[in-house]
């Protein structure tokens, strides 16, 4: 049920009902005729546009699903954005009135309903952590255990590394090992305890290792020059996962899914 609430909330509710405006527009095109401001010749450019937008918005969500695994909120959240990319490419060429009527629409809809933070959809292993609960598992943690912890700023990029993150977590997490996450503007005096600053991390995240509270590696990475660090294998490999665990436990210890 609170699944559900989640998806019915403005964010949702509102989207699809803009994007779904453009359905009666392009019904009355179709009546009516291309507008006199058209940069088409006519109806079959238009479905020609229409079809090309489509397949690229699916190829590139295909992708992404493939190479990280993916929440339905972010799925959501990217399908709404390249729709809306779609719609204003497309209405610019047959009216840019309409362009202009649909760019104010999405407008309010970024301002007026920001899509809700939920956390990690299915399952993990991870804790999310405030002051409190940081002092007392990671900064007066037990000898021998290490924490691995993402700051993260809610957003496009900090749900696409929560996902990363749940996947280590499945894969790595034990008794000795444990992962948490701390959202830095839910939290934004303990990251910069940490030195993380939400400016800093709104395009990206940090993560961090800890034994008994020390920082022992930190690695920040920011999602529009280093994508490719974002991916779960890159980040065990930064953090030497796979040595950590087998010099703690052994690998047969380690449950992977």
């Amino acid at each position: 049920m609170q699944t559900v609430r989640h998806f019915l909330s403005p964010y949702y509710a509102v989207n699809t009902i803009t994007i779904l405006a453009y359905i009666p527009v392009r019904w009355y095109w179709s009546q009516h005729g291309l507008s006199k401001h058209t940069r088409l010749e006519e109806m079959d450019d238009l479905s020609t546009w229409e079809t090309q937008c489509s397949g690229m918005i699916l190829f590139v969500l295909a992708v992404k699903s493939l190479r990280q695994q993916l929440t339905l909120d972010v799925v959501l959240a990217d399908a709404f954005l390249y729709l809306k990319a779609g719609l204003l490419t497309i209405t610019l060429m047959v009216d840019p009135r309409v362009c202009a009527y649909f760019g104010i629409a999405f407008l309010l809809a970024y301002l007026m309903a920001p899509q809700p933070y939920r956390d990690l959809l299915g399952k993990h292993n991870t804790q999310l952590l405030n002051s409190p609960l940081f002092q007392k598992h990671v900064t007066a943690g037990s000898p021998g255990i290490r924490w691995l912890v993402l700051f993260f700023t809610p957003g496009k990029v900090g749900r696409e590394v929560n996902a990363v993150f749940a996947s280590l977590s499945l894969a790595y997490a034990s008794n000795r090992l444990h992962f948490g996450r701390v959202n830095v503007q839910s939290s934004p005096s303990l990251a910069y305890s940490q030195g993380v600053h939400a400016k800093t991390s709104f395009a990206g995240a940090t993560i961090v290792m800890y034994t008994q509270g020390k920082e022992v590696r930190r690695h920040a990475t920011d999602s529009m020059t280093e994508p490719a660090a974002m991916r779960a294998d890159n980040i065990a490999q930064m953090f030497e996962l796979d040595s950590v665990s087998a010099k703690q436990f052994g690998s047969s210890q380690i449950t992977r899914r």
